[in-house]
């Protein structure tokens, strides 16, 4: 059976035998569990996965826990800093390591990153196999790179604001992938907030997590019905926890987390109204407070259904 022109279908694992702790022991530089990508993988709906930075010393002993739970697994032959798990270091002490329930898929997502990484300008062929490998849709993977190459190129975090724009009705909540940590199902940046192809992979993996997770899997897809607020600095991002949209464009909330700084002016209040100018913040139906926007999108309010 055939894939993604990927070759053989990867075998499957025991999406149970995983659990969100598991990459904790063998971490170079401190991160998120990546825990839903290794169901994906485990189910079969993904076929590799790439981690961050994992310690040299500990690859050992994590690929014979993953070849337990029937994964394989090849590590970069690049380093990576201990400092900053996206950076380059001839001298670091980590490495890239990619997860497959496929030998031959682990082994080519290995040579392909190394391929790309390896050239000043990497080839289109190259890129789009190495996102075909992680499971990616076309139409994003063109979106992505349309977006980050062209001219001028622009940061990668800020293709969510045009994801949005080619967004035709009501943003899914399978796709919120605004504040991730832990609590994500596309890894990717979709090309729309309603991509048919995103949408019906992160449907797939979130019943694959309920099988096993039932409580986590409800808490994960009440978190991403919560409106985000995005700006335009990398990871500034306000989760608006309880939040729905009411009458006349208002968000009502109870609660709200993400950037330290903002999450704490937007928790003074249980709603919110935003003009083209500014947010404005109420707490029972009075002003308590204000955010002045600097541009179009600084400030954009994601609503998901």
């Amino acid at each position: 059976m055939k894939t993604n022109n990927l070759g053989p279908r990867a075998g499957k694992s025991q999406p149970a035998l995983f659990d969100r702790d598991l990459l904790k022991p063998f971490e170079g530089v401190p991160t998120h569990s990546l825990y839903p990508e290794f169901i994906a993988v485990a189910s079969g709906l993904k076929p590799v996965l790439r981690t961050y930075a994992i310690r040299l010393d500990r690859y050992a002993a994590l690929k014979k826990l993953l070849a337990a739970r029937r994964l394989f697994s090849e590590r970069s032959d690049f380093r990576i800093s201990s400092e900053d798990d996206t950076l380059l270091d001839p001298q670091g002490e980590s490495a890239y390591v990619y997860i497959s329930g496929s030998a031959a898929l682990a082994a080519r997502a290995k040579k392909c990153e190394e391929g790309i990484l390896g050239r000043r300008k990497p080839s289109y062929s190259d890129s789009l196999e190495f996102s075909k490998l992680m499971g990616y849709p076309r139409c994003c993977f063109d979106f992505f790179l349309k977006f980050v190459t062209g001219r001028p190129p622009r940061p990668s975090h800020l293709a969510e604001y045009e994801a949005l724009k080619n967004t035709g009705g009501t943003p899914s909540f399978y796709l919120n992938n605004l504040i991730r940590g832990d609590h994500y199902l596309v890894s990717h940046y979709p090309c729309s907030y309603r991509c048919g192809p995103s949408v019906n992979y992160a449907r797939a993996l979130l019943g694959e997590i309920r099988k096993v997770r039932p409580a986590l899997a409800g808490k994960l897809a009440r978190l991403l019905k919560c409106p985000v607020i995005k700006f335009p600095e990398k990871g500034s991002y306000v989760r608006l926890l309880g939040g729905r949209a009411a009458e006349g464009g208002a968000v009502r909330y109870r609660d709200c987390d993400g950037e330290a700084g903002l999450a704490a002016r937007f928790a003074k209040g249980d709603s919110l109204r935003a003009s083209e100018s500014r947010i404005q913040i109420f707490k029972n139906g009075l002003p308590a407070g204000a955010y002045r926007r600097k541009n179009k999108d600084d400030g954009t309010v994601f609503i998901f259904e």
